[in-house]
């Protein structure tokens, strides 16, 4: 991984937004700031943007030069923000305005029915997975049932042995 990493590093070297680096996590002097963002497994990759935050998120996609630099092109760098407005097409500084003259209360109400949505849509789609594994596992307990009144019935080996056996003297 090591090559990959120094070359995307290369790619960025000139960058005013997008810094690739390296931290060692066993040495006393970055173990507060590895626990900081809870690195616990070496090598950790962890990426931050206007979504992660100071948190940051850790990567863990493909461990590739080619994954890297499409990872980093589609979430890294400057993207559209108050702080970077430069960054927003007319369409985002349109939303961005709007957003920016609602009262904290409206943002988190319009968040809040968002969050309620996709956690709805969640469980909805959990409990229909969770009929149909049921259907799943109903018909393969009547295919073992079969199988196995089938199997009681016949010496299913012998029969196989024998059926083989003679369709070679034919």
């Amino acid at each position: 991984m090591k090559p990959a990493w120094d070359r995307l590093g290369e790619v960025y070297k000139a960058s005013k937004s997008v810094v690739i680096g390296d931290v060692d996590c066993t040495t006393d002097r970055n173990r507060p700031l590895c626990a900081e963002h809870k690195v616990e497994g070496f090598p950790t990759i962890k990426y931050f943007n206007a979504e992660t935050g100071k948190a940051g998120q850790t990567y863990e996609g493909e461990r590739t030069f080619d994954d890297f630099l499409t990872f980093s092109n589609e979430n890294l760098g400057q993207s559209c923000s108050n702080d970077f407005k430069s960054a927003c097409s007319r369409k985002e500084k349109k939303v961005l305005k709007k957003y920016n003259s609602m009262t904290a209360e409206e943002r988190a109400a319009i968040i809040k029915e968002a969050d309620e949505t996709v956690e709805k849509a969640t469980k909805e789609a959990e409990a229909e997975g969770a009929k149909i594994q049921a259907e799943i596992e109903r018909i393969t307990e009547e295919k073992n049932a079969v199988v196995k009144a089938k199997s009681a019935t016949w010496d299913m080996r012998l029969l196989n042995m024998v059926h083989r056996a003679k369709a070679e003297d034919d």
